[in-house]
């Protein structure tokens, strides 16, 4: 069987055994009136399922970006996915968060792993807490400089 796949801006053919054709009968689930597993019907399940426009679009436009963003889990399966790097990640974040918790008391130490550690914007954690942007603006000035004394104090 010859199997057409969208690539790019046209189409590449493979050909295709029997036993590939019938995994690939099973794979795409076809179910043909007849019961026949005529090639038409598998490349019509396999146009539907991976020939789609939006795919194509999608993989055009994402196939030069440095990020991947996936939802799937499907970085499980890259061989790039190092689990262990992960959880280094992690347990890095959680003892710098300790860290700060242990030297600040607990609303500047939220305040201060809220936007300088995960990012978040002064006018977002305001409005998430009820609080004035101003405000929060001095208590991290003043929380930023307390812990730079302490971690001086213990040559971190």
């Amino acid at each position: 069987m010859e199997l057409k796949i969208s690539y790019e801006n046209g189409y590449q053919t493979i050909s295709l055994d029997d036993a590939a054709t019938e995994a690939l009968w099973v794979a795409l689930s076809v179910e043909d009136e007849d019961l026949g597993k005529d090639e038409k019907s598998i490349q019509e399940a396999f146009e539907k399922q991976f020939n789609r426009p939006d795919y194509n679009n999608w993989h055009t436009f994402d196939q030069h970006s440095d990020y991947n963003v996936d939802v799937s889990g499907e970085h499980f399966l890259s061989p790039f996915y190092n689990p262990e790097e992960e959880l280094d990640a992690e347990e890095r974040y959680a003892s710098v968060c300790r860290l700060i918790r242990e030297c600040l008391k607990p609303e500047w130490a939220e305040l201060v792993i809220a936007v300088n550690i995960d990012g978040e914007s002064i006018r977002d954690y305001a409005d998430r807490i009820g609080e004035s942007e101003n405000n929060l603006s001095q208590k991290r000035k003043r929380a930023e400089k307390k812990l730079k004394e302490i971690l001086e104090k213990r040559q971190i």
